[in-house]
């Protein structure tokens, strides 16, 4: 799932800025959880999936939700427009 949030980043701002969106071998955070906690953590969630269901919120409050994909490019434009990363 974190790939295919940084995936969205890179197929809207991949061109112009360094957004690579690459998988990490499950071997990296196997090995590393040994001395790093954030790891160990990262290994434990691996390969599962978590699902959330708004239908409730989207019934009730008549919330339309956009995606991620979307989530994340607004979140991108906003960092350059803010200046937290550097306009190209």
């Amino acid at each position: 799932m974190l790939f295919d949030l940084v995936k969205a980043m890179e197929d809207k701002f991949g061109d112009k800025n360094p957004v690579k969106a690459k998988e990490m071998p499950w071997v990296v955070p196997f090995v590393m959880r040994l001395w790093d906690k954030q790891m160990a953590e990262l290994y434990e969630g691996w390969g599962k999936v978590t699902v959330f269901d708004g239908s409730r919120a989207t019934e009730v409050l008549r919330i339309e939700y956009i995606g991620y994909e979307k989530s994340m490019q607004d979140m991108g434009e906003a960092l350059i427009e803010t200046g937290y990363v550097e306009k190209k």
